[in-house]
C-alpha cells in the first residue's frame, strides 16, 4: 500500500508521452490552419479574379456561337463540350453551362427548342440518347441549364 499512496498523484511516463506528442501535433496543426489562412487572405482576391474572368470568357464564347447558330446547336456545342469534362470535374462542367447560359440568349430560333423542350423529361432522355456516351449526369446537368432558359422565356 505504500507503493499506492506514493504514486498518487503522478502521472505515468508513458502518458507524459502521449501529451507532449498531442501537444506537438496540435502545436503543428495550428501552424498548418494559419499558413492556410494566410495564403487564402493574400491569394483569395486574386483567385476570385481569375475564377470571375474564366466564367465570363465561357459566357462570351457562348454568346459568340450562339450568335452564328440556332438554340439547338447551342445545346449541341454544349453537350459535345462537356462530353469532355469527368463527372466530378466541377469546373469544366461549370464552365460548359456558362458556355450554353450565353449561348441561348444570343442564339437564332430559340422557340424551335423550347417547342421541343415542353416534354421535360422525355427530351432530356431523348437529347442525352442522341448525344452519345459522356459520365453519368454529365448530360442531365447540362440540359437542366437548357430547360431553365425556356422556362425564363415564358
Amino acid at each position: 500500500m505504500p507503493r499506492a499512496a506514493e504514486d498518487e498523484g503522478h502521472m505515468s511516463k508513458g502518458a507524459k508521452i502521449v501529451l507532449v506528442v498531442l501537444a506537438i501535433g496540435c502545436g503543428g496543426g495550428a501552424l498548418v490552419l494559419a499558413g492556410v489562412g494566410y495564403f487564402v487572405w493574400q491569394k483569395g482576391p486574386e483567385i476570385g479574379k481569375q475564377i470571375e474572368k474564366r466564367a465570363d470568357d465561357a459566357a462570351k464564347a457562348g454568346e459568340t456561337y450562339g450568335q452564328a447558330n440556332t438554340a439547338t446547336a447551342c445545346v449541341d456545342e454544349s453537350l459535345r463540350r462537356a462530353s469532355a469534362c469527368g463527372q466530378l470535374e466541377l469546373p469544366c462542367l461549370l464552365k460548359e453551362r456558362l458556355f450554353l447560359s450565353g449561348c441561348l440568349p444570343a442564339a437564332k430560333d430559340p422557340e424551335s427548342l423550347c417547342t421541343n423542350a415542353t416534354r421535360r423529361d422525355a427530351w432530356v432522355v431523348e437529347r442525352c440518347a442522341a448525344a452519345g456516351p459522356m459520365p453519368e449526369g454529365v448530360c442531365p446537368a447540362q440540359l437542366e441549364e437548357a430547360l431553365s432558359f425556356c422556362e425564363r422565356r415564358k
